[in-house]
């Protein structure tokens, strides 16, 4: 019956004959997304093939689940759920330049809109955090990067999987991954291990301190390295979801720590630090559950937009050794942000909204996307600087 109500809702919301679809303060409730579980996240949205395309995610799936790949009509009225869906808890997307396929999750989508997906339930085990461009053969193979460490390379052609490492470096709950300069850099932002995972430890470990949580490492195609033991999320460059344009250009990575967020930037093979104010302490926790997935993305004619610690930025995608100029606040907030974009002329914010984990007054778990303009950032929450200062 609920799957009925759930569908007929849809159709009564989103038809091709449908006149325009109910809008509340950039809310449409007829896109909400459901599932079964504690927690339905929208783990990414990118516009592709005409039309904008979402996952959802449930807290811990690595077979899949009941989730889905969703996309949406530019004029709003026809939502559309994938057939090919498989679910799994997934937040990964790249547009991969020489296949023009469009990845996110588990999913490949072609410039007509032709859903792949890859086998889940075997080959691509885990919860599939970030793609990244491959290292010696960008044209036909990428990584997947897996929450609890994992890292495969996927075959764009085929979707043939192999996997490479089962946990290289310390640190859990995987999140960004990016290549550039000569590298393979991935993140993580916590210290909780899962499931029995033992850590290979490929890369020699830096001396221990009492603030050791999380990790930022790199890979060369032969050795893994250890950037920092703290707590990272994010890692792009100017390229943003096409990947690095060339191999000078510079990569970087957002975290935190307990004095304040951590912004680290890569260039000319040199590692530099600079420190950002939170929004909110409400995402530090050591086990780095509370942050989703902070983004460094463009949004629109070659603006880029942070999203880290419960604070919108303006970042500069000329940010780089040689200047460092631009980068200041627009607005905080309190909620989960898993990824955003633009499409058109809107800004889409993709949530994290309503978990029953604990909350058993929410019927069922969902989120919704936002839509709106950038500029309307700026009637979010107030400017706030929380932090301890760059000392220690």
């Amino acid at each position: 019956m609920k799957r009925f109500l759930f569908s007929l809702a849809l159709a009564l919301s989103f038809s091709l004959h449908a006149e325009e679809p109910l809008e509340i303060s950039g809310i449409y409730p007829g896109l909400a997304s459901f599932n079964k579980n504690g927690e339905c996240g929208i783990g990414a949205v990118v516009p592709w093939a005409g039309k904008l395309w979402w996952i959802t995610y449930p807290p811990h799936l690595t077979h899949g689940s009941n989730d889905k790949l969703y996309s949406l009509s530019p004029d709003m009225k026809t939502l559309e759920m994938a057939k090919e869906s498989v679910g799994g808890t997934h937040a990964d997307r790249m547009i991969h330049k020489e296949s023009n396929q469009l990845i996110i999750g588990p999913y490949f989508i072609d410039a007509e809109g032709h859903v792949r997906a890859v086998d889940v339930k075997t080959q691509l085990i885990g919860r599939m955090t970030a793609v990244a461009r491959h290292l010696t053969d960008p044209e036909n193979l990428v990584y997947f990067y897996d929450m609890e460490g994992a890292l495969y390379e996927v075959n764009v052609h085929t979707l043939e999987v192999k996997k490479l490492f089962s946990k290289p470096v310390p640190g859990w709950h995987g999140k960004g991954a990016y290549t550039a300069q000569g590298r393979l850099v991935i993140a993580n932002n916590g210290e909780e291990p899962v499931g029995g995972i033992k850590i290979e430890n490929l890369a020699e470990l830096p001396p221990k301190t009492p603030e050791d949580r999380g990790v930022l490492a790199e890979y060369n195609g032969k050795d893994w390295r250890i950037i920092q033991r703290r707590q990272f999320t994010d890692v792009t460059g100017p390229g943003g979801i096409y990947g690095s344009p060339d191999d000078k250009a510079p990569l970087w990575t957002i975290g935190w720590d307990k004095r304040s967020v951590v912004l680290k930037l890569l260039d000319g093979g040199e590692w530099f630090t600079f420190r950002l104010p939170k929004g909110s302490l409400a995402f530090d926790p050591w086990h780095g559950w509370y942050t989703e997935w902070p983004r460094i993305r463009e949004v629109n004619d070659g603006k880029f937009l942070m999203d880290m610690h419960a604070q919108f930025f303006n970042f500069p995608p000329t940010f780089s050794h040689a200047n460092t100029a631009g980068i200041r606040p627009i607005a905080t907030h309190l909620r989960y942000v898993p990824d955003f974009c633009a499409w058109g002329d809107k800004l889409v914010v993709a949530s994290d909204d309503t978990s029953i984990m604990r909350n058993p007054l929410a019927g069922q778990s969902q989120s919704n996307l936002w839509f709106g303009k950038l500029d309307d950032l700026k009637t979010w929450g107030t400017l706030r600087g929380v932090g301890w200062g760059v000392g220690g």
